[in-house]
């Protein structure tokens, strides 16, 4: 048998079967095989007096009562004069399946829940038969459908183990000697003898899933470096006078992390082959000084830059200070947008929305293009000028991302950190405060007032309708104009107006020096990141500055989650905390290459391991 093969070479699988298993992405012999359980019954045979607490048991019973409680049923059991409950989520044909005074096998894991005394079961298993084949060694539990039950996967599973040969598996891949041999591998995380040999062959094909991903991964950024540079910088046009100059118009010393930055793009740019590059760090370290300092160094050397930001806030504010710093040289600054289609052609940089991706845009001599918020863009939008003009790329990014992502996720790209923030910056506190506490916020200063929504109660337009001391409030949200907002932003950066309410949007790259106050309602809504990135938005000057995360919910686990920001203002540290608690989706972006092709790696628990792969393939 052929791993290539078509499942509708098996027995049992008709068309219809064939077109259910395409639907789950089980099309070959191998998609099979590569459908692993989600879990293993390693059980033993129990009467409901016996349960003991976390056991997988098997146990026969009789129903007495199926009481359905909004989206759930409630399955009420006895086995003699003993009784237990069965709960089912998502079963909303159970009426049908088990019916009252029926007798039927059950197997699943016993709990004690907090809510009430006794042994329940949370949608076990169950038959009318006695099942076999899941005692003395592990019985799988598969994804599945109405059409393709669980069994019926174990039992076209075991059909190919069976029909394949040792020479059929080995066109599975191969792992390093202390792992266990593919093969037996595959064999064992469907059917273990134990538990420790389950855990041995996940380990394995864990080892070979993340080697696959990573491989992919460099080979697309090898390709990358190595198509054709359409607008080449080079050594030639520039060397360490352009680099030197390039330095000139700033007013600042660069940090130790924003000098190694500066190296790391002026050597890609010199390079004859094409930078990919992302640049991240913490909010307020100071990238945006390293992006101005490539785009001067491009310029230096005859070339064009692209600044693309994903809103017109951002792009304005992008505009006003590139065109300060470039004051005093001999380049100007563009600003192209839906509202300001005309750029000059002659312009050193041009500051853009999404409007620089239309056909009707043409650039002479883009020699780089930088991606500000990149997470903020499609993968089709940050590679459309990269590839039509071929040109080199800078991706930048304010949210801090943990080894563990970066390692993966963006292994295609080379990556510089800044962790380093400048010097002379004030202290920033901040405070957490729960319901009752709201009005303990001292107030003073410019402040910005972030609230979760927009409408409704505890939203930003009830907020504007409350009388505050007369003041006018600048009002920024998605619902506005870009016009307005860009409007609002501008009144709040000049100091004509000492308070904005505002969304998340805020996280966005709004930079005003004079804030020294942010205030977050209902701040468990939010995730530690975004709070984080938030906050940044205060404490850019020399004055001290606060924080205030207000709460609207008495959920001790969201309070000790939000405190935690209160002793740590890492960044790394939150991001690595936001990454335990909610997983890698929010922090990953629009970036699910490498998420989606793994089926039984975790980022986090597994990091280990992924450290391990890429030491094995020389990656770090």
């Amino acid at each position: 048998m052929n791993l290539s093969e078509s499942i509708k070479t098996l027995s049992g699988v008709g068309p219809k079967r064939a077109t259910a298993l395409g639907e789950m992405g089980i099309k070959t012999v191998s998609d099979l095989l590569h459908h692993y359980p989600r879990s293993h019954v390693f059980a033993r045979y129990s009467t409901i007096p016996d349960f003991r607490e976390g056991d997988k048991v098997v146990f026969q019973a009789t129903v007495m009562k199926v009481t359905r409680i909004k989206h759930f049923f409630i399955v009420k059991l006895m086995d003699g004069e003993y009784e237990t409950t069965c709960m089912f989520f998502n079963v909303p044909s159970i009426r049908a399946m088990l019916r009252v005074n029926g007798s039927y096998w059950f197997w699943g894991k016993a709990i004690i829940p907090p809510y009430r005394g006794g042994f329940q079961l949370t949608n076990p298993q169950f038959s009318q038969r006695e099942p076999t084949g899941i005692f003395d060694s592990g019985a799988p539990v598969y994804p599945a459908t109405k059409a393709v039950p669980s069994d019926m996967i174990a039992k076209l599973i075991k059909q190919v183990l069976n029909a394949c040969s040792q020479v059929d598996l080995k066109q599975v891949d191969v792992a390093p000697t202390d792992f266990m041999h593919p093969v037996n591998a595959i064999r064992a995380i469907h059917f273990p003898e134990d538990k420790q040999q389950l855990q041995r062959a996940r380990k394995t094909l864990k080892y070979i899933e993340i080697r696959d991903v990573l491989q992919r991964m460099d080979s697309q950024k090898q390709q990358a470096k190595l198509s054709k540079v359409f607008c080449a910088v080079g050594r030639d046009r520039g060397g360490n006078f352009y680099s030197d100059k390039a330095y000139q118009p700033f007013d600042i010393e660069f940090t130790g992390d924003q000098v190694r930055a500066t190296l790391d793009i002026e050597a890609g740019l010199d390079s004859h082959l094409r930078m990919n590059r992302l640049l991240q760090g913490d909010v307020g370290c100071g990238k945006t000084a390293v992006a101005q300092w490539a785009s001067l160094y491009v310029a230096n050397c005859g070339m064009q830059t692209v600044v693309m930001c994903p809103t017109l806030a951002l792009a304005r504010q992008h505009y006003e200070s590139w065109s300060r710093l470039f004051m005093g040289t001999e380049f100007c600054v563009g600003l192209l947008t839906s509202e300001n289609s005309e750029y000059c052609c002659g312009c050193g940089v041009i500051i853009a929305t999404t409007s620089a991706l239309s056909d009707k845009v043409e650039f002479d001599k883009l020699g780089l293009l930088i991606v500000d918020e990149e997470h903020k863009f499609g993968k089709d939008q940050k590679d459309k000028l990269y590839h039509k003009y071929g040109t080199n790329r800078l991706l930048m990014t304010a949210t801090p991302i943990p080894a563990a992502l970066t390692a993966t996720l963006f292994a295609d790209l080379d990556v510089t950190t800044i962790r380093e923030m400048p010097a002379g910056r004030g202290k920033r506190t901040t405070r957490v405060l729960l319901p009752g506490d709201h009005g303990s916020v001292p107030l003073s200063g410019q402040i910005y007032e972030v609230f979760s929504r927009i409408e409704g109660p505890g939203g930003i337009e009830e907020a504007v309708h409350v009388p505050f001391n007369g003041e006018f409030r600048a009002v920024c949200h998605g619902n506005r104009k870009p016009a307005h907002n860009a409007a609002a932003i501008g009144a709040f950066h000049r100091g004509e107006v000492k308070r904005m309410y505002c969304t998340s949007m805020l996280e966005v790259g709004i930079d005003n020096p004079n804030a020294n106050t942010i205030i977050v309602h209902d701040a468990n809504m939010f995730g530690l990141s975004q709070l984080h990135q938030m906050r940044g938005r205060v404490g850019r000057g020399t004055d001290d500055s606060y924080c205030y995360l207000l709460l609207d919910t008495a959920d001790e686990v969201a309070h000790d989650r939000v405190r935690f920001l209160e002793t740590c203002d890492d960044g790394f540290e939150v991001a690595e905390k936001d990454l335990e608690l909610r997983g890698p989706g929010e922090l990953a972006g629009n970036r699910q290459t490498g998420l989606a092709e793994f089926k039984l790696t975790d980022l986090v628990s597994d990091y280990r391991l992924i450290k391990r792969v890429r030491k094995d393939l020389r990656l770090c």
